[in-house]
């Protein structure tokens, strides 16, 4: 009987822990399916953006496998501020904003992926990486912070890109808390820095009325690193490296007909010049 108790608690623990972990891609899986099917569509585009491959090397690489989509999460941004009250409920001042996903190799996690268009964001959008992204980047701070506060079904994964701040909020003890999952130059917080949610919004409306105050002087963002792959700049050509070989031929080719040119007239100027008045 003590064995049978034994193995229904451990039963019972297991189906807890893997609930527990499925709340790490919480994509419905029709919603996944059709994201994983754009992203092979765009696998080429994609990889010359992560590798900085040349166009022509691109055209005899297999990409299949090379570059996955990983965990996926839904991803919450902050409302127009001027249309919410002064309450601090996620309810109120979160909206949905799409999914973002771990985009893996062998090595592990090179960039994130971004699901962004409405209705039915099934589309990846866009990435963001830079030459040093790694699990460290987000894979791994993400998991530290749900150590720290928790994580459950109804956390909330914050990535605003207008704020420049990526957040998880959990509820305990019916407090939400949020943590900061990396450094927020706007709020002047730290990684893993917590605070409880309210605090947060105060910060926001706070860096918002500076931000409006000075916004005639200054038009520089706040934060830029990192390289950013968008689909819609994309479509025209396999790679932005491609473009802009494109344009600097060009460019040289015309300055240099327009030196010709130049050169030429002066020389048959000289020329008529010499003949009139020998």
């Amino acid at each position: 009987m003590l064995k049978y108790s034994l193995f229904f608690a451990l039963l019972i623990s297991l189906m807890f822990i893997s609930n527990s972990s499925s709340f790490a891609s919480s994509i419905p899986d029709k919603v996944r399916t059709e994201i994983e099917r754009d992203w092979q569509n765009q696998q080429q585009s994609i990889s010359i953006f992560l590798n900085q491959e040349q166009p022509e090397q691109a055209l005899h690489t297999d990409y299949n496998g090379k570059n996955v989509l990983g965990d996926g999460y839904a991803i919450y941004s902050l409302k127009n501020l001027a249309t919410v009250q002064n309450d601090a409920y996620t309810a109120n001042v979160l909206q949905f904003s799409g999914y973002v996903f771990n985009v893996d190799d062998q090595n592990g996690s090179k960039a994130l992926a971004y699901a962004e268009q409405p209705p039915h964001y099934d589309t990846i959008t866009h990435l963001a990486s830079d030459p040093n992204f790694s699990d460290q980047s987000f894979k791994i701070p993400l998991e530290q912070a749900k150590q720290k506060i928790g994580y459950t079904s109804e956390s909330k994964l914050i990535d605003d890109e207008p704020h420049h701040i990526i957040a998880l909020v959990t509820a305990k003890d019916g407090l939400e808390q949020l943590i900061f999952i990396e450094d927020s130059m706007l709020l002047n917080m730290k990684k893993f820095d917590i605070i409880s949610f309210e605090e947060f919004m105060i910060k926001i409306r706070q860096a918002d009325a500076i931000q409006a105050k000075f916004a005639s002087n200054s038009t520089e963002q706040l934060s830029g690193a990192g390289v950013s792959y968008d689909r819609e700049n994309t479509q025209k050509s396999s790679s932005i490296a491609a473009d802009w070989n494109i344009v600097s031929y060009s460019l040289v080719w015309k300055i240099g007909l327009i030196m010709i040119i130049i050169v030429a007239t002066i020389c048959y100027l000289t020329y008529c010049k010499s003949k009139h008045h020998p």
